[in-house]
């Protein structure tokens, strides 16, 4: 049987860029996408607790993507950080859910300093998904795009501002925005971290503009993936 990894994915209808988390052609082997609804569910509550009933239809997805042979899984959404353990005590592969597991690696790439977090809406990452990561507040800065209209019109609109259509220029300056501004609160910045999986092709562009290593959760997939060999 042909080796793949098994992706869980929020099923959004925003584009899936090669090198977005969500798109199989983003992964070292061939990856096989499991796409759940969130329906009305609340990804997170207010502490960053993914919701359960969410955490529950990952968790089978998990299972049955292992069953169909799936060698390692991992997932698009950070927000299932307080999921990991959940999860990966619940299938025979190895499992990474959240690029917020590999804030420790960005530290010691940065030398030990704080590591900055790109995520899309203000608030998250919260203490409990900081804490269900091992991570303490002051080892992270946190930078949301929410507010950048390029990246909130595509990924973070329901109305009739959305946009079915990406401008990948457009994307790659409100990360770089984004990134300045965290800069300039908190030049003691080490390295950056890409929580939202759509952020992973503007990762070497980035890494151009500020001299920093940066990370997001398909720099992980090698390691992963050798797990399984």
């Amino acid at each position: 049987m042909p080796r793949f990894i098994g992706v869980l994915s929020l099923a959004d209808r925003f584009p899936r860029i090669p090198g977005d988390a969500s798109n199989s052609d983003s992964y070292p082997l061939p990856a096989r996408l499991r796409e759940i609804p969130a329906g009305d569910h609340a990804l997170t509550d207010a502490q960053g607790r993914a919701d359960p009933a969410l955490t529950a239809a990952f968790l089978k997805a998990a299972q049955e993507l292992a069953a169909e042979g799936a060698v390692a899984i991992t997932s698009s959404c950070g927000f299932l950080a307080t999921a990991q353990q959940e999860i990966a005590a619940a299938v025979p592969v190895p499992v990474l859910l959240s690029p917020l597991s590999m804030v420790h690696t960005a530290r010691q790439l940065g030398g030990g300093r704080p590591v900055g977090i790109l995520t899309g809406r203000s608030g998250f990452p919260g203490p409990a998904t900081l804490a269900a990561a091992d991570i303490s507040p002051d080892q992270v800065r946190i930078e949301a795009l929410e507010t950048e209209p390029a990246f909130a019109r595509t990924f973070l609109c329901n109305g009739a501002d959305w946009r079915a259509d990406i401008d990948p220029a457009a994307i790659e300056a409100a990360v770089l925005a984004a990134a300045g501004r965290l800069l300039d609160r908190a030049p003691e910045t080490g390295a950056f971290l890409l929580e939202h999986g759509s952020l992973p092709p503007y990762a070497a562009a980035l890494r151009r503009e500020t001299g920093r290593p940066v990370l997001s959760i398909l720099d992980a997939m090698p390691m992963l993936v050798g797990k399984c060999a």
